[in-house]
């Protein structure tokens, strides 16, 4: 199949567009200037609703487009089974030029269920100048650069032969060997180059406008202080909570330890963040309340205060150097609690919890005590996301789950506080906007 494909010029931060598209059709994302996360994530709802099957992600920050959509796949279904027909394959090239991207699309893109290519392609490019002539022109000469080169690297290596052979290969038959070829270079790329160097991030786009974020962290301090709270643990949204899986409210938690600045009530917050180079790898990071809300996406907050004497026993630990201790710095989005393998930002709380009252870094210990009082969330997933979501979102790894997974929530934290004798309350605190 050769395809015609239609351009479609979109401003940045722009409106998003209401014509209609022929269903259903692969879509190449060309980025190339700054875009906020919401409007980001907006033009990711709309590939999917109108038919997207395959998107494909080049330019700036790439891999957040492939993030966002695989989420509106999600979203599109109340986060339950994809039908097969219905599942959206991503992929980002952010190490890859353009015609390389032109190219695969126009051989290799085949959808889930399909032998072929989809019968339309999408050029969506995210641009300040319309440059329909152009791009057209390049996708086009792009189509020969196979043929045209014996040595050929428009795909991952292993599979430059499908530059003269690709048409007398059977589509199914290609369709199998992508796959296997893609999951053996994501091992590869996960398990030896990422294995020793976070959703738990200070990076990204915030939502809202910095003066907003600091009156947001100006509230939660009021309230910790008019309450005496000297420690608490504080919770933010980083999506949308109508986007979030069932049973889970916030998506990163940290430490807020009071240290007086100046004479004024002043807290230091104490984060686990995943890297953005590498986003399989951890550090401890210790920010300011406003840097802490960056990334929320709901005008709440999860508050749990400790008991005082737990939070005197937080405060000398934290500032001890025993603080870090059980800190793994292989990191997974939905880390297993009940394994060492993998952590998360939630996960490292409980583990620094447990070490503190249970006084003990043997982090086997710990997690084997966990079996007798912990009841940690219960995520449920489609075996398709379970086998695609590790390929298509690096930080999502099962490595750590079986049948069931579970991980760590600001309710697990709670739940463990109680266990201990150790929890005064819990509770979630609107924020209001206040000028």
């Amino acid at each position: 199949m050769s395809y015609s494909p239609k351009y479609l010029h979109l401003p940045p931060n722009g409106d998003i567009p209401t014509e209609e598209l022929n269903q259903p059709f692969a879509c190449i994302v060309i980025v190339e200037t700054d875009v906020t996360a919401d409007w980001r994530y907006k033009v990711s709802q709309w590939l999917v609703s109108k038919g997207c099957l395959y998107m494909m992600a080049w330019g700036k920050d790439c891999s957040k487009w492939d993030d966002d959509v695989d989420m509106a796949n999600l979203e599109q279904f109340e986060y339950g089974d994809i039908p097969d027909d219905k599942h959206v394959m991503t992929t980002w090239h952010n190490k890859e030029n353009l015609e390389n991207v032109f190219w695969f699309a126009g051989h290799a893109a085949i959808p889930m269920t399909g032998n072929d290519l989809l019968p339309n392609l999408l050029l969506l490019d995210i641009t300040p100048q319309d440059r329909k002539s152009e791009i057209l022109e390049r996708y086009n000469n792009a189509q020969s650069l196979a043929d045209e080169r014996e040595d050929d690297t428009l795909m991952q290596p292993g599979l430059s032969l499908f530059g003269k052979t690709f048409r007398a290969i059977r589509f199914v038959q290609v369709l199998f060997f992508l796959l296997f070829i893609a999951g053996s270079m994501f091992g590869w790329h996960v398990h030896t180059v990422y294995r020793m160097a976070v959703a738990s991030s200070p990076m990204g786009e915030p939502l809202f406008e910095r003066e907003l974020l600091e009156n947001y962290g100006e509230q939660i301090i009021d309230h910790l202080t008019e309450n005496n709270v000297q420690a608490a643990i504080i919770s933010r949204a980083g999506q949308k909570r109508s986007k979030l899986p069932k049973g889970v409210e916030f998506t990163h938690s940290a430490f807020w330890v009071l240290e007086p600045k100046d004479g004024q009530p002043h807290y230091a917050v104490y984060n686990l963040y995943h890297g953005e180079e590498n986003r399989l790898i951890s550090s401890l990071v210790k920010d300011q309340p406003a840097d802490f809300l960056r990334l929320t996406r709901e005008h709440d907050a999860g508050i749990i205060i400790p008991t005082a004497q737990a939070q005197d026993k937080i405060i000398n630990y934290i500032t001890s150097p025993r603080y870090g201790e059980v800190h793994q710095v292989n990191y997974s989005l939905i880390s297993n609690p009940f394994d060492p393998r993998l952590q998360n930002c939630n996960e490292f709380m409980l583990d620094s919890l447990a070490a503190m009252f249970w006084e003990t870094p043997n982090s086997t210990d710990i997690k084997a005590r966990y079996k007798d009082v912990l009841k940690p969330t219960e995520l449920k997933a489609s075996f398709i996301r379970r086998k695609v979501g590790p390929i298509v979102g690096e930080r999502l790894i099962m490595d750590d789950h079986s049948e069931e997974i579970f991980t760590t929530t600001r309710q697990t934290l709670a739940q463990f506080l109680e266990s201990q004798g150790a929890l005064d309350k819990a509770y979630i605190m609107d924020l209001e906007s206040k000028k």
